[in-house]
C-alpha cells in the first residue's frame, strides 16, 4: 500500500514537470515565431523603402546627406546609408594608403531643400577639391 503511494506521488511529480515544460517550449516556440515575424516585417519595410525611395543613381538614394564622388566627380545629396557607405569607403581607402579617395562625406543638412541649395552653391562656384587627395602624400 505504501508502495503506491509513492508511485502516485512519483507519478504526480513526474506529470506536473512534463506539464511545466511542454508549456515551456510552447511559450519558447510562440517567442520564437514573433521573432521570426519581426524579422519578416523588417525586411518587408528594408524592401519597400529601396522601391519608394527616390533613386540618383546606381550608388545612391535621394537624402539630405551631402558628399562628393571623387570617382565620378560629383556632389550628391543622398541618404543616411549612401552617406554611411561613403564614409566606409574613405576609411578603407585611408587604411589601404591610397592617394586619391573614392567619396568625400561633407554634411548633414536639416532638410532636402537646405542639401539642395548648398549642392547648387558648389556646382555654380569652383571648389577646391582637395578633400578628395590623402593628405600623406
Amino acid at each position: 500500500m505504501k508502495f503506491f503511494k509513492n508511485a502516485k506521488v512519483i507519478m504526480k511529480n513526474i506529470v506536473g514537470f512534463l506539464f511545466i515544460f511542454l508549456i515551456s517550449f510552447s511559450s519558447h516556440s510562440q517567442t520564437a515565431q514573433k521573432v521570426q515575424e519581426m524579422l519578416n516585417k523588417e525586411e518587408r519595410d528594408a524592401t519597400l523603402r529601396r522601391r519608394l525611395e527616390p533613386r540618383i543613381s546606381d550608388k545612391y538614394y535621394l537624402g539630405r546627406f551631402l558628399i562628393y564622388d571623387c570617382e565620378d566627380r560629383h556632389f550628391a545629396c543622398v541618404n543616411y546609408p549612401s552617406f554611411f557607405n561613403c564614409q566606409e569607403r574613405r576609411e578603407n581607402d585611408k587604411e589601404n594608403k591610397e592617394v586619391y579617395f573614392s567619396c568625400a562625406p561633407l554634411k548633414q543638412y536639416e532638410t532636402l531643400k537646405d542639401c539642395t541649395q548648398a549642392y547648387l552653391n558648389y556646382i555654380y562656384r569652383r571648389t577646391n577639391k582637395s578633400f578628395c587627395i590623402n593628405k600623406i602624400f
